[in-house]
């Protein structure tokens, strides 16, 4: 395996293919209800989501919804590798964790604040869920998590089958009270698509391009990870259209350039 993903350069990536997508939208109420159900064809216990963050509940099950609807490939998730780019997960969990510390000392929290709420929480919540036995990591944790997760999908699909890439934040982030209670109720969204080489899989193109300057048709104000889900949505549509292409900014100031196009004839034959 490359050492790192700067070993695999965006501009000699191989060709991807997207072989499966879903996206999950859920009311921060909602989230607590969907702890507790399987999801889809996964086997779990039944508390196996009860502590964890808000955003790998939803994140979990968008990737379980996306690799139901998976085309055809390697099915061995032993070897498939997981990269997860929460925005900014964790914080209200761990407010509520600071009121009820200090309303009620150490026995009115949880322990499982800490391992249920880092930047690889929902990675390894993933790969747990599916059997993936591969590489598995956060990246991001920001506003530029879903850059961040795309540059690193190259670097995995060189070692790896099938890469499950999810993303997932808050719409307008909960604000919690000295008492610990959210305040109103807003929506956690995640979108989970499945890559892999062009020689595993066929299915929409996917390729990757680094910009220095942002571009100029999706500005860096705009809602990223909105923008990736209608990126993802558009992506079975692909094989007998025109090409879709949005931008995502980078920590370093310019923008990655990502383009879903058609099957080529060869792979649709």
């Amino acid at each position: 395996m490359p050492r790192s993903p700067c070993d695999t350069p965006v501009a000699t990536a191989p060709l991807l293919v997207v072989r499966g997508q879903a996206t999950l939208s859920l009311p921060r109420q909602g989230v607590d209800e969907l702890r507790d159900q399987p999801p889809r064809g996964v086997a779990l216990p039944p508390r196996f989501l009860r502590h964890a963050d808000e955003q790998t509940v939803v994140g979990v099950h968008a990737v379980a919804l996306a690799t139901a609807g998976a085309s055809g490939g390697d099915d061995d998730r032993q070897a498939w590798a997981v990269v997860a780019a929460p925005r900014r997960a964790g914080r209200p969990a761990a407010a509520r964790t600071l009121a009820g510390w200090h309303a009620g000392g150490h026995a009115a929290v949880s322990p499982h604040v800490v391992p249920q709420c880092s930047l690889h929480a929902m990675a390894s919540a993933v790969s747990v869920a599916l059997g993936c036995h591969g590489t598995h990591l956060g990246v991001g944790g920001g506003p530029e998590a879903v850059a961040e997760a795309l540059l690193a999908i190259p670097w995995l699909a060189a070692a790896h089958p099938t890469v499950i890439l999810v993303a997932t934040g808050w719409d307008c982030e909960p604000e919690i009270d000295g008492d610990g209670a959210g305040g109103a109720d807003t929506v956690v969204r995640a979108v989970a698509v499945l890559v892999a080489p062009s020689a595993v899989v066929c299915g929409p193109r996917l390729s990757l391009a680094l910009d220095r300057q942002p571009s100029a048709r999706e500005p860096r104000s705009a809602d990223e990870l909105d923008r990736f889900a209608r990126l993802v949505a558009a992506a079975p549509e692909r094989a007998g259209r025109g090409a879709t292409v949005a931008s995502f900014a980078t920590r370093r100031g310019g923008s990655l350039r990502v383009t879903v196009g058609p099957v080529g004839r060869q792979e649709a034959a």
